[in-house]
């Protein structure tokens, strides 16, 4: 499918997330999983494969591909929120190499418009990865092991820059599904400081972007972080 039908599918689907659960809206997932789901996986496994082959450093394709990922990883999202559909069961272990492979993807980056794509590309499949992990951990528990160094790895290349802060909002979530479901058996000591030192205290301290809001308007700043904290901010979890 083209990028511009991906988008639109994903504009259209988006209120899969939020809407009643209902069985008129379990049917209409049935329906839409139906009709693209096995065209969704396809794509997302061509992406996959071009993202980690010797042709990825052609700038145009790599482009697209990262995109039409982005929009199906999206996609995904939005129809796996409510329920675990038999589609994503039966082909679970495709879905896990493809959020894997999500993950795991490394291009060559040479302006801010390719980063900020890669970014974004990680912080959706973070952000997928974090939907399993939390509602369907039983589902995936063979598969689990696998991501704890794909997410590390992640952990290792975020930097302190604005651009960086809805990834560090997804690896922050992980981690606390990780300690909250009691699968954080393999961290050492060393492990988990370097977790505090990299993400968690950081993140705690204002960027240059807050510092200049504050000053422009000083109240306004404190009631939007205080009492209506972005979900997508890195720093959503520590206000109380």
């Amino acid at each position: 499918m083209s990028l511009d039908i991906y988008d639109l599918i994903n504009k259209i689907i988006k209120r899969y997330r939020i809407e009643f659960r209902s069985y008129e809206l379990y049917e209409e997932i049935k329906q839409t999983i139906k009709e693209i789901a096995t065209i969704l996986t396809q794509d997302a496994i061509c992406s996959i494969s071009f993202l980690f082959s010797d042709q990825n450093n052609n700038k145009e394709m790599c482009f697209l591909y990262m995109t039409m990922l982005k929009h199906i990883l999206n996609i995904f999202y939005s129809l796996m929120f409510q329920d675990f559909p038999e589609f994503f069961e039966d082909n679970l272990k495709a879905w896990m190499d493809i959020l894997k492979g999500s993950l795991d993807f490394s291009v060559p980056l040479d302006n801010p418009y390719d980063l900020n794509l890669f970014l974004k590309v990680k912080k959706t499949a973070m952000r997928c990865l974090n939907l399993c992990c939390n509602n369907y951990s039983e589902d995936i528990v063979d598969y689990h092991n696998n991501f704890i160094q794909s997410v590390w790895n992640l952990v290792t290349l975020v930097k302190q820059e604005d651009s960086y802060s809805k990834l560090v909002r997804e690896l922050l979530d992980y981690y606390k599904i990780l300690f909250q479901y009691n699968r954080s058996s393999g961290f050492n000591p060393d492990t988990i400081q370097h977790l505090i030192n990299s993400l968690i205290i950081p993140n705690m301290t204002m960027t240059n972007k807050e510092l200049d809001e504050f000053e422009e308007n000083a109240i306004n700043f404190l009631k939007v972080e205080l009492e209506e904290a972005d979900m997508d901010s890195s720093k959503y979890f520590v206000y109380p």
